[in-house]
């Protein structure tokens, strides 16, 4: 009997320590939680860091948070949002439209029409 209760214990703790070596409960989103900075814009094919454009950081601003909520500041006007990340992209939804920003490799990319330009935003995390 107490061999089959120091096997189950066994299996147990083997089960919850792979667990947390596999990172399993992670929150997926952790990777995108934080406030994001503008770093270029590419405007009309032209790619210009951000601070070549003469506008205040908090024009343009996002903020991740846990709980798949966010905040869009654009053009200085804030949005309270929803959000859901899948490693490579951030869908949001923004005024009851949904948009796709991409990720890779630690920047996002946001797409969009300003005054008639189209326009990307590229943006990191602040630290």
């Amino acid at each position: 009997m107490r061999r089959k209760i120091a096997i189950i214990l066994f299996c147990i703790c083997t089960f919850t320590l792979s667990l947390i070596i596999s990172g399993c409960g992670d929150d997926k989103n952790s990777e995108i939680i934080g406030d994001w900075v503008p770093s270029t814009a590419t405007i009309n094919g032209t790619t210009v860091h951000y601070s070549t454009l003469g506008l205040d950081e908090e024009q343009f601003y996002l903020t991740f948070e846990a709980n798949s909520k966010c905040t869009v500041t654009l053009t200085g006007i804030s949005h309270d949002c929803t959000y859901s990340f899948n490693g490579t992209s951030v869908d949001i939804i923004i005024n009851n439209e949904e948009q796709k920003l991409i990720y890779e490799a630690g920047i996002i990319t946001y797409s969009l029409n300003y005054e008639n330009n189209p326009m990307q935003i590229s943006f990191t995390r602040k630290r």
